[in-house]
């Protein structure tokens, strides 16, 4: 028969195990740890947000009392910085160690409790805390003793991420309440200058904080002051010398996050859209370059209604549509309904010209009050396939465009142009380089895939970063470019990671990419705090990173956080060694108060949403052994009904009478049948716990047969 998997030889956890098991055994009463202060203070930033915690937790009972609680924490919360309050009144700063050694130590502190006797420990006991995080990112909070009538403060870091989207930096909080009263929230101004907060959609405005109860969650705003700003972070982190020592490889990161506006335009005062009205032009390409045109239009029309624009028609003739200029919206409703017959001839020279004169004309009107201390500036749509008479004076178009204030767009139609289905035209291009020196830009449309609205939105003001790229720079100045995307959205997040193997240190990192043609660029160096969040994410298992169980543990280590590959312990200084517990446990529920001996359902139990600690029933065991000293090796019977003890055989009385006592409600299930125990005597009990014994589970019909070889 294979043993049962409950009743196998103990862990190295065995001794403190059953130290614990025997003071839960004895008799007296047991103090109801409560919730006595709960506050969260929140520093709002966007590169991190910090949540400082601060708890105390009181015992009105008599007995010493104990603390374990789940934290509820969503993965994205980095916890850190774990202290405690010790009796001179001194924060005591918790240890980040592997979670085998801060376990050991915990059980260390609970087996030193246990073991002492009457006279030598002190009521108000030195305290410990340990703080761990498990594979499903669940964060549990362990404190023992919490003395009778004594009061216990901790404190504590969690730091989020912001995301960021549109511009704008957003924190989900999740709900802080788990026993007791919910915290209470205090959020206080943003830790970056000018930065903009909002609270619920509340604006934080000029207050100094905001108090809010935090049985709910919570979400942050922050947008920073200036729209033209963008955020460059990089990490470069060498995993051997933060302590994988068997690894060769370094984590190298970097986040870009584009400014929600890429330029600040002057307004606009009129458009004059040129349309190739010849005959070189398919029907559905002159269709899609209007239409996106017409987008265009559409949306200054709504931004900026003084603006006001003209269609001029040109083949080997220019023809005004409305012969003077109009509101933009109109102008974009006949570029919809625009038919007409495609003649020869593209003189696309004398329509630039006439459009410069149009525009010239002192009888056109149009806004001419300065906005933002930008005056309002003119502008040419240029819609053709450039298909032009072998002589076109293209350098006489060049020298009047440079010599015009008129800012000009031109557009082309192309096959497959990308994934948005349109993108700017090479500089290397005579139409798109004069373009780019009137302030606008040559561009290049898919008939098939452009969408005429993200078009005519580039056209307005630029909103992407074309042909991004990251560049990673070493101390010899190699420079190695990763292509990152095709065009970037302003106001959104970009970020590269990569485990490189034997690679030299980064000592600049670059985001670079066009806008308008125009080549932007947002330098950084590899800093500390960025690489410690890196550190962070990697640590919780948040990333994609094909990385060693050493090197995320030497990552978290860095980052001090506690997570699966780390726990956190503090051991706080008062009167002295702790006293044990003085009766049944008692577990601590969501409403403050405690019950003794209310949800005895096994190990990993929950009793009002806080997770049992129980002895498991090998340490049960070997209590009841070592509870006869004089009691030698062998072996004895029980047979088991859960969750009653139905009979017992042993040679020795008192370990008849211990097995009759053990009640196996305070345990693990264990399957039904009959128990063999083989075992080393009551001082290897005492002496070793657990590990002194063995057993399995047979069935109960052997007891006659094991009886007869027992006697």
């Amino acid at each position: 028969m294979r043993p049962h998997p409950l009743l196998l030889t103990a862990s190295l956890l065995a001794l403190p195990l059953l130290a614990w098991s025997q003071a839960w055994g004895s008799g007296g009463r047991s103090g109801n740890a409560q919730q006595e202060h709960y506050e969260i203070d929140i520093y709002p930033g966007i590169e991190r947000t910090d949540l400082q915690v601060t708890r105390s937790f009181s015992n009105p009972g008599l007995g010493q009392a104990t603390l374990e609680i789940d934290l509820h924490l969503p993965c994205e919360a980095s916890l850190s910085e774990l202290r405690v309050l010790d009796g001179s009144g001194a924060w005591i700063d918790a240890q980040i160690l592997e979670p085998r050694d801060a376990d050991l130590r915990w059980q260390g502190h609970l087996a030193d409790a246990a073991a002492r006797g009457p006279g030598e420990s002190q009521t108000n006991g030195d305290t410990a805390v340990l703080l761990s995080r498990d594979s499903s990112c669940e964060a549990t909070l362990e404190l023992y003793p919490i003395p009778p009538l004594q009061t216990r403060t901790l404190s504590y870091r969690l730091s989020f991420e912001p995301d960021y989207d549109d511009g704008s930096y957003s924190v989900a909080l999740p709900r802080f309440q788990d026993i007791g009263e919910a915290a209470e929230l205090k959020v206080h101004q943003g830790v970056e200058p000018g930065l903009s907060v909002a609270v619920n959609d509340l604006s934080l405005g000029a207050r100094a904080q905001l108090e809010l109860d935090g049985r709910d969650p919570t979400s942050l705003t922050m947008v920073a002051s200036d729209p033209l700003r963008g955020l460059a972070r990089a990490a470069d982190l060498d995993l051997a010398s933060l302590g994988a020592a068997s690894s060769s490889r370094r984590l190298v990161a970097a986040n870009l996050d584009l400014p929600r506006t890429l330029a600040t335009l002057p307004p606009v005062r009129r458009v004059t859209v040129i349309v190739d009205a010849s005959r070189s032009l398919e029907g559905y390409e002159r269709k899609a370059l209007t239409t996106a045109a017409a987008a265009y239009l559409e949306r200054l029309g709504a931004e900026q209604p003084e603006a006001k624009a003209e269609i001029l028609l040109v083949d080997r003739e220019v023809r005004p549509f409305y012969y003077g200029y109009v509101p933009a919206s109109w102008a974009a409703d006949a570029l919809l309904d625009l038919e007409f017959e495609a003649q020869n001839g593209s003189e696309l020279g004398a329509a630039l010209d006439a459009a410069r004169a149009l525009m010239a004309a002192d009888r056109v009107q149009g806004p001419t009050q300065a906005k933002g201390g930008l005056a309002p500036v003119d502008w040419v749509l240029l819609l053709s396939d450039f298909e032009l008479r072998a002589d076109f004076e293209l350098e006489d178009q060049r020298r009047a465009a440079d010599a015009s204030a008129v800012h000009m767009h031109v557009a082309r139609v192309t096959d497959d142009d990308g994934a948005l289905g349109f993108s700017p035209d090479t500089l290397s291009e005579t139409w798109t380089a004069m373009a780019h020196e009137s302030g606008g830009m040559g561009w290049r449309l898919d008939p098939s895939d452009a969408d005429p609205e993200l078009v005519g939105s580039e056209w307005l003001a630029p909103r992407r970063v074309w042909g991004l790229e990251f560049v990673r720079e070493d101390a010899d100045a190699h420079r190695e470019r990763i292509p990152l995307a095709e065009a970037a959205l302003a106001g959104t997040r970009t970020h590269w990671g990569e485990v490189l193997d034997e690679a030299p240190q980064s000592t600049r990192a670059l985001f670079s990419g066009a806008v308008w043609g125009q080549t932007r660029s947002w330098v950084t160096a590899p800093d500390l705090d960025y690489g410690l969040g890196v550190a962070a994410t990697a640590a919780m298992e948040l990333d994609d990173y094909a990385l060693s169980t050493e090197e995320r543990e030497a990552l978290a280590i860095h980052a001090q956080v506690v997570s699966r590959f780390t726990s956190a312990f503090a051991l706080a200084a008062f009167a002295g060694p702790p006293a044990p517990p003085s009766g049944p446990k008692t577990v601590t529920s969501r409403t403050g108060r405690g019950g003794s001996g209310g949800c005895s359902m096994g190990f990993g139990a929950r009793c009002g949403g806080v997770r049992m600690r129980l002895p498991t029933l090998e340490e049960g065991l070997a209590a009841a052994i070592a509870a006869c000293p004089d009691a030698p090796a062998g072996e004895l019977h029980f047979e088991v009904h859960a969750p009653e003890i139905l009979a017992v055989d042993s040679l020795d009385r008192c370990l008849e009478e211990a097995l009759w006592a053990v009640d196996l409600r305070d345990y693990d299930p264990v399957q039904d049948g009959l128990v063999v125990l083989r075992h080393g005597g009551g001082a290897a009990a005492a002496r070793d716990g657990a590990a002194s014994l063995s057993a399995e589970v047979v069935a109960a019909e052997r007891r006659s047969e094991l009886l007869a070889k027992l006697k």
